[in-house]
């Protein structure tokens, strides 16, 4: 378990930690949650499997990054917060040019409530800011910590040759 205020991993012990947020996991968190709080934020779009997950944000709210189509639109038809892959890529861009805040992440949910449809793009989570020329770092569970949102669960389909 991670507890408030730590590093999420031990890799990132050797960055500072952010000063946003807090864990983003629960006591009670899956290894495979654990898992998935550890990778790389930029690698889950290249998973080979489809699948989704399930975070709850600081106000109540529950909000799904859906990285196939099948769990975006179950996650849609229920009336839930859904971001798509693309999306998870902007808030990352935006997160590590330290424009993605939690407060900001709020407005999205927002947006998301009205507009449930309407994509999240780059240049939304950047704000006019030209994207740095690297790789983002941060792993899942800071990205998460960073928005005020905690990592629930973590739903894996089964191979379907699905995108």
């Amino acid at each position: 378990m991670i507890e408030a205020g730590a590093p999420c991993s031990p890799a990132e012990a050797l960055t500072p930690a952010p000063t946003r947020g807090d864990s983003a996991l629960t006591p009670n968190s899956s290894p495979a949650v654990a898992e998935v709080a550890s990778l790389p934020a930029f690698a889950l779009g290249g998973l080979p499997v489809p699948f989704a997950i399930e975070t709850s944000h600081q106000s109540g709210a529950v909000v799904w990054f859906a990285f196939c189509q099948r769990r975006y639109a179950m996650a849609r038809a229920r009336g839930a917060y859904v971001f798509a892959r693309a999306e998870w890529d902007a808030l990352i861009v935006g997160t590590e040019a330290d424009r993605a805040t939690a407060q900001q992440f709020g407005k999205y949910l927002a947006t998301k409530s009205k507009q449930p449809g309407k994509l999240l793009e780059a240049h939304h989570t950047l704000g006019g800011v030209a994207p740095e020329r690297r790789r983002p770092k941060w792993n899942v569970c800071r990205v998460l910590a960073s928005w005020g949102l905690v990592l629930a669960s973590v739903d894996v389909d089964e191979l379907s040759g699905e995108d």
